[in-house]
């Protein structure tokens, strides 16, 4: 289930030319699901499963704050994040070494750890179940995206190619009653290069995710994901 970005953008007036239908969800509403945007989403997943490691840079943006984080993954079990607040200045850093998650909050000087699944789809499950906690962008590396986004939304076509600065893309759009969603993939390399959620109604949520340097397969060492806190450091309870 996508836990990230909504867009409310104009349909156009060919947006079904391609399209097929499909089965919705159980009331047996029909949806449609234009094939071509369905294979671009595919050739994101293959792409990022085909990777053994890679690092990049994801800014994020709500109405309520901004944030960029620094983002290193080495399958299977290995991960770590540095997330830096816009507004405030705070600091966060995540270690997850295979067995254990730790964080170590700049600000207040204080960390906390607790033991963790064996790899890391599991770990962003379950970090997200028992402490609320979103891995930033986490669904494009699940390989059941193209899935989540079928399930989730009753239209889902290809909008057209956009160019970013020297980036080609390819704009992905989906929506259902209450969401609109854009993707945004790079042609070159088929990385996600934007998504935005916007949820419609009153207070409805909005979040921009745009990612940057992008390292694929790059050298990660083992002490890049292990946590020594700062001997000034106050244990708490994990949050």
């Amino acid at each position: 289930m996508l836990k990230i970005s909504k867009y409310s953008l104009v349909v156009a007036l060919l947006l079904f030319a391609s399209c097929t239908p499909a089965e919705n969800d159980e009331s047996g509403e029909s949806g449609q699901y234009d094939e071509t945007a369905i294979a671009h989403l595919d050739a994101l997943t293959e792409a990022i499963g085909a990777l053994n490691s890679c690092s990049f840079t994801l800014f994020t943006s709500t109405p309520e704050l901004s944030k960029e984080y620094d983002v290193y993954m080495r399958g299977p079990d290995k991960m770590y994040f540095h997330a830096y607040d816009v507004d405030s200045g705070a600091e966060i850093s995540h270690w997850y070494d295979g067995s254990d998650v730790s964080f170590y909050s700049y600000e207040s000087d204080t960390y906390g750890t607790v033991a963790a699944p064996d790899n890391i789809l599991a770990t962003i499950d379950f970090l997200s179940e028992l402490y609320g906690m979103d891995f930033p962008a986490g669904d494009f590396f699940y390989p059941s995206l193209t899935d989540d986004i079928i399930d989730d939304f009753t239209n889902v076509w290809l909008a057209g190619e956009e160019s970013v600065g020297e980036i080609e893309t390819v704009l992905i759009q989906a929506s259902n009653d209450d969401q609109n969603l854009s993707i945004w993939i790079d042609k070159s390399t088929n990385f996600p290069y934007r998504m935005v959620l916007d949820s419609s109604g009153e207070g409805g949520e909005y979040y921009d995710a745009v990612f940057a340097n992008w390292q694929v397969d790059p050298f990660l060492p083992d002490r890049m994901f292990e946590f020594s806190p700062p001997s000034s450091a106050e244990q708490v309870d994990f949050k």
